[in-house]
């Protein structure tokens, strides 16, 4: 079982002046989900963390997936996601995935607060997008923040959402667990099986 892994995150405060650039997406710092991760990165850098991808990372062994990493960017909170940033991060996250070739199934780690110069809801029009690319029947899984803003267009695109549970945030890796487990049990055609998910205590 292949499943295609990648995303996206940005939470935009749309009343701030200081636009988001592409440089915005290409600089890390102390934040894990910022900068840009491709192909393998994503596994190196996030292996054995206590973030979304390190959960999915443990979840494919658990549950005994193939993972095929495609693209992640992320940058800091600020203002409005350029038109170029924008389009240069989902296409670079579909080509990716394109490349990819045949998969079982597709997770993807968005946040779903973002907002761009030349696109209202950034998450809807990927998953439509990404939708249009594989066909109806590759299930398509998305973890979400907590402060994520869900559409109409996401809801009907996506199979699966799951945002995360806790403010502060504790739970990003129980959540990547989580996606993991729902999309192998969607490609098996299993129940998902919801089980207790313990938080770190520190």
């Amino acid at each position: 079982m292949k499943i295609a892994i990648g995303g996206y995150s940005h939470e935009t405060n749309t009343f701030s002046s200081v636009k988001t650039d592409l440089d915005s997406f290409k600089e890390r710092s102390f934040s894990a989900l910022s900068g840009i991760y491709v192909g393998e990165e994503i596994v190196s850098n996030f292996r054995n963390t206590r973030s979304v991808f390190g959960g999915i990372i443990d979840s494919s062994r658990e549950n005994g997936f193939e993972l095929i990493p495609t693209f992640f960017a992320g940058a800091l909170p600020s203002g409005i996601v350029t038109k170029e940033a924008f389009q240069y991060v989902e296409e670079s996250l579909i080509g990716s995935i394109r490349e990819a070739g045949d998969v079982d199934g597709i997770l993807l780690h968005l946040h779903g607060a973002m907002v761009a110069e030349n696109e209202e809801d950034p998450e809807g029009h990927t998953l439509k997008s990404i939708r249009r690319l594989v066909g109806k029947d590759v299930p398509i899984v998305v973890v979400l923040d907590y402060h994520g803003n869900v559409s109409e267009v996401m809801v009907k695109e996506a199979d699966v959402l799951i945002g995360y549970k806790t403010c502060p945030h504790v739970d990003y890796y129980e959540r990547g667990i989580e996606g993991g487990r729902v999309i192998a049990s969607i490609v098996r055609k299993q129940p998902v099986s919801y089980t207790h998910l313990t938080l770190p205590t520190n």
